[in-house]
């Protein structure tokens, strides 16, 4: 209710002229609320107040601390590398399922992610974790590349391509 009251008396202050009125209000048959600036049968009539106004070339804002800042310096990493599976591994009979670990030097920076290339193709992350589990890998060659990327999303480093392989025992072989 006080909802409703506040709503229309801020609409009927937005008039151009800014100047004291009345409100009507009153409450019809089904318990609802109506607010007119014109007179009704039963309605209070509520005056409303002229809008406190000040001219804001009086007002001085305070310059924004953020432009007075330095801006954070780039973080470049030593190295970013796939520590497993190790080059050329093959895994026999795993069901599609390899585990990869990245290791970064320095750790990762504050809104940095990492994010994994199977084949040219992302497949896991960005996250801020070092390790994937991957599943559901058919029987084939896998050239693996971990990206540390920033918080909108630009390579920042690369890791070298690590190329591993997933073969499963069969009748025909």
């Amino acid at each position: 209710m006080k909802y409703w009251l506040t709503t229309l008396i801020a609409l009927s202050l937005a008039t151009p002229a800014l100047h004291a009125a009345t409100v009507y209000k009153k409450v019809d048959e089904n318990g609802n609320l109506i607010f007119s600036d014109s007179p009704m049968d039963d309605a209070e009539a509520i005056d409303v107040p002229p809008v406190p106004t000040m001219k804001l070339d009086k007002i001085k804002v305070p310059a924004d601390s953020d432009t007075t800042k330095k801006p954070k310096k780039a973080v470049k990493y030593k190295s970013v590398e796939i520590t497993s599976p190790e080059q050329k591994k093959t895994f026999w009979n795993t069901g599609g399922s390899v585990t990869i670990n990245v290791q970064t030097s320095p750790s990762l920076h504050e809104g940095h992610q990492i994010q994994l290339l199977l084949n040219g193709e992302k497949r896991a992350g960005p996250s801020a974790s070092t390790s994937f589990s991957l599943s559901n890998l058919f029987r084939g060659t896998y050239d693996a590349v971990a990206q540390v990327v920033d918080s909108k999303g630009n390579v920042v480093a690369s890791s070298p391509g690590v190329t591993f392989y997933i073969k499963q025992t069969s009748v025909l072989n």
